[in-house]
């Protein structure tokens, strides 16, 4: 985390590593595409740095971290009035990138480790993926919605079962709630 000398609000600086001259382009397109979303649910892209060489981006700071590390820590403090806050946040994300912005925008990346929570809890996605290929856009050559859909009810799941691997498995039958 690093404070603005500028303002009062605190920013976290993402150092990308080891920038091919692909990565440079998939860079360029990120800090394009993402600088422009303005919604309630995304962490917001404040600035970008490609100086010497090094590339940077610049985010909101989010108080509470990720969602993963409060849903898979012992003493999970998330009530279910959170949670149900949580997912009708991630939906609202996700209906602005696929329906409501310019054209449809595809995450690529919707996990508990990239739903974002500020100081009341309030989630925000973020760590766009632009760069990654899901199954069905290497198959079709278009992204398409649904994984994101896909992955977003896979989240779901991680939320209301407390886990991170809901899937049912040889030795357990059914997971209490």
């Amino acid at each position: 985390m690093v404070t603005s000398q500028h303002s009062d609000i605190d920013v976290v600086v993402k150092k990308i590593l080891q920038v091919s001259k692909q990565g440079q382009k998939e860079y360029i397109t990120k800090v394009k595409v993402i600088s422009r979303l303005r919604h309630r649910n995304l962490v917001r892209l404040l600035g970008w740095s490609h100086d010497r060489g090094q590339f940077m981006l610049v985010y909101e700071f989010m108080q509470n971290g990720s969602l993963d590390s409060h849903l898979f820590s012992k003493n999970c403090a998330l009530t279910w009035d959170m949670r149900y806050k949580i997912c009708l946040g991630l939906v609202n994300a996700l209906d602005y990138l696929h329906k409501n912005w310019e054209q449809c925008m595809v995450h690529r990346d919707i996990k508990t480790a990239n739903g974002m929570l500020d100081f009341k809890f309030n989630v925000k996605l973020g760590d766009f993926r632009l760069g990654y290929m899901a199954p069905e856009y290497i198959k079709t050559g278009r992204p398409s919605c649904k994984s994101d859909v896909f992955s977003f009810g896979v989240v779901s799941l991680k939320i209301v079962c407390n886990t991170p691997n809901p899937y049912p498995s040889p030795e357990y039958d059914y997971k209490a709630l």
